[in-house]
């Protein structure tokens, strides 16, 4: 895409590369109020007049009342040039094309084209628009029968919810909810996005630390009080490890959590005398030696939070995999699916791609700045043939100001 603006062209200098520049693709950058309909009318109504096709041309808008306006002030501009010169067989075609014409919003036009491919998109041949009332209706019904089926049926489904419990996560039946929301709101990002597995590390963590307790008992055995309360401290410890962990045969990350769990060893603080470990140094060693031990068990809980809350996601994943899937086989599409199926479709299906190409071989975008990234994926994919990555010349016209984005 090319900008053709300059600081020092004159209004009627940028009018005339508009207008008869159109074999370039042009970006109109342009404030509120500085005439950025009148571009695109003025592009459309000269690619009328020099052998376009009115059925080749899609104009996007971003609301209803901007396409009737748009459609409304072509239809006024092809009439003044049909009264001045009645013989000009191309504005006439145009003006009996311009009720029919793709001047739409990008949720008309993506539904259009879903409905004459509805097979390739994975469709049935009836589509119908489900509204945000609607889809939310069907979600919460969706889910209260999804979740009793898995409570009922499903152990890895409450064994979830049993750890997420035990490890004190907040409210992981609502997370679960929330996940599932998000996902089905946004389920092109999120559902083929790959999010690596954590792993629990509570086995691992009790063979290693089978040497930072033998180091302890080394430390134990270089005090020179044992009634020191650092020393004291560090002998807890090592009767801690002794008498919950190194007695079991420990086979399962369960096992491991649960009797890591039972630590309650206290906090060194400032305790013990620098004197009974040969100096500060020496102590600041030791105390380090027995914070360790609490700060590697956390990073076990950390962990199986971590793995606990990757499984809920599944769950959710599942969920949502499910109900979309019904919509997809109902053809009970919201816009967001819409949009989502239809880029799949052209991405994976260059003949259709290329028809389209063919039909709309002039693509104008209103109010470009307030395109989300799917949008912008699709004006693409309507404008790069297969193949390529750069945009057919001339085929693509937006008019934005970069000010006023929303995203």
């Amino acid at each position: 895409m090319t900008t053709q603006e300059s600081p020092t062209r004159s209004d009627a200098d940028s009018l005339s590369v508009l207008t008869s520049d159109l074999d370039a693709s042009i970006y109109v950058e342009a404030g509120a109020g500085t005439g950025k309909t009148y571009s695109l009318v003025q592009r459309i109504v000269s690619l009328l007049r020099n052998g376009v096709d009115i059925d080749e041309i899609v104009a996007i808008t971003f609301t209803r009342a901007a396409a009737s306006e748009l459609r409304s002030r072509i239809r006024g501009e092809l009439e003044q040039i049909r009264s001045e010169n009645p013989s000009d067989e191309r504005i006439k075609s145009a003006l009996d094309g311009i009720d029919t014409a793709a001047f739409q919003t990008i949720d008309s036009l993506v539904y259009s084209i879903l409905r004459e491919h509805p097979l390739e998109a994975g469709l049935p041949p009836v589509i119908e628009v489900q509204d945000d009332f609607a889809q939310n209706q069907m979600f919460r019904e969706r889910w209260r029968q999804w979740t009793v089926d898995r409570l009922e049926h499903d152990d890895s489904f409450s064994g979830s919810l049993s750890t997420a419990i035990r490890l004190e996560l907040k409210n992981p039946f609502g997370v679960i909810n929330d996940l599932a929301r998000a996902m089905n709101n946004k389920h092109g990002e999120l559902m083929s996005s790959d999010f690596p597995a954590p792993q629990r590390i509570g086995l691992r963590t009790i063979t290693a630390l089978e040497e930072s307790i033998v180091h302890l008992e080394i430390l134990i055995n270089s005090c020179k009080d044992p009634n020191d309360r650092l020393c004291v401290l560090l002998a807890a410890a090592v009767d801690w490890y002794t008498e919950n962990i190194a007695v079991r045969d420990i086979a399962t990350q369960d096992e491991a959590e649960t009797l890591l769990s039972t630590w309650s060893g206290r906090s060194p603080g400032n305790v013990g005398s620098n004197a009974n470990w040969s100096g500060a140094e020496a102590k600041a060693e030791v105390v380090a030696a027995l914070k360790a031990i609490p700060a590697t068990i956390q990073t076990v809980f950390d962990a199986s939070r971590a793995t606990v809350s990757y499984e809920l996601y599944q769950h959710a994943a599942d969920f949502v995999s499910t109900l979309v899937e019904e919509r997809r086989s109902a053809g009970t599409v919201s816009y967001y699916d819409a949009i989502v199926w239809l880029i799949v479709m052209l991405e994976n299906h260059d003949d259709v791609r290329r028809r389209i190409q063919r039909r709309y071989r002039r693509v104008l975008v209103d109010e470009f700045q307030d395109t989300d990234p799917n949008q912008v994926r699709l004006v693409r994919l309507l404008t790069i043939p297969p193949g390529s990555d750069q945009i057919t010349p001339g085929s693509l016209f937006v008019v934005g100001d970069p000010k006023q984005s929303i995203y």
